[in-house]
């Protein structure tokens, strides 16, 4: 009879039934599962990451436009958002003899470099996740194009130039990267190929639902090359009013943005989760596409 009862109390799974006097494991319980969304590399962002990195790249691709126009339009002459126009330059001027004009374009590349490499020893993560670090380094960027402000009016002001391209540098390696989707704020060269791959990926698709999948592309990059023309816009406007104090604009909105993002991250006592999460089975919220 005893075993009998012990075979009734089997399970059809095969779980094994529990001896006299041995203490019965309670069932593990597990916790409720939150909204992700999923991308198509099968990498998961919580919904609030997801906006929060698409409003955070717009609002520096915006910053960017006015930044790279300010000082395109100043007595310094030359964009500091992106290196290839500078670099072309450095090599014009090599060529023409000009040495000292090539170690002037030169030393604005290498401090966007710089720039560069204090954001990943700052953030030393190739993924941008949500952390109070990202604040730190656009606290930094705003303090760095506040001295190159002070500067400008002074007999320093050529160095004003690598004062920029140090605060671009910082901004763009302020990266994400997700599946195959990179992400940089300063230029928009990688934005335009991207929307363009989206746009071949959405005319070869087959089906509609697959063409829907295969626009993540033009959903993402397109508000962020419009961003950064609005603030090509903006900051051709703003220095024909205030001349090179137009800087002061930027300088403030992103360390406002810095602020307002260590203030938030600590009221929400988040802890930092890697963006490149495994989606679990079954997940309520889907969204197809990589970010």
């Amino acid at each position: 009879f005893f075993f009998g009862q012990a075979d009734s109390m089997a399970t059809t799974a095969g779980d094994r039934v529990p001896l006299m006097n041995e203490p019965v494991k309670p069932s593990k319980v597990e916790p409720p599962r939150r909204k992700t969304w999923n991308n198509m590399d099968g990498a998961t962002l919580r919904w609030y990451e997801y906006c929060a990195i698409v409003a955070m790249a717009t609002a520096l691709a915006l910053v960017a436009g006015v930044i790279n126009t300010v000082s395109l339009l100043s007595a310094l002459g030359s964009p500091v958002s992106h290196m290839t126009g500078i670099l072309t330059q450095a090599g014009k001027a090599n060529a023409g003899g000009a040495w000292m004009l090539a170690a002037k374009h030169l030393g604005a590349f290498t401090s966007f470099v710089l720039g560069a490499a204090v954001t990943g020893i700052i953030c030393n993560d190739r993924n941008w996740s949500i952390g109070p670090r990202f604040g730190i380094v656009l606290l930094v960027e705003a303090a760095v194009l506040f001295a190159g402000w002070q500067l400008y009016y002074t007999e320093h002001m050529p160095y004003v130039l690598f004062i920029n391209c140090f605060a671009c540098g910082l901004q763009n390696a302020l990266g994400t990267m997700y599946g195959s989707a990179i992400v940089r704020t300063t230029h928009m060269t990688g934005a335009a190929t991207d929307i363009g791959l989206g746009l071949g990926h959405v005319l070869r698709a087959r089906k509609p639902a697959a063409a829907v999948g295969e626009a993540w592309k033009l959903r993402f990059f397109l508000p962020l090359v419009l961003m950064f023309v609005a603030g090509t816009t903006s900051g051709t406007v703003l220095f024909s009013w205030y001349d090179y104090h137009a800087i002061v604009i930027p300088a403030t909105f992103v360390g406002v943005l810095g602020a307002v993002y260590l203030v938030v991250f600590k009221a929400l006592s988040y802890e930092p989760m890697s963006p490149l999460e495994p989606s679990p089975p079954g997940s309520p919220v889907s969204f197809e596409g990589r970010v």
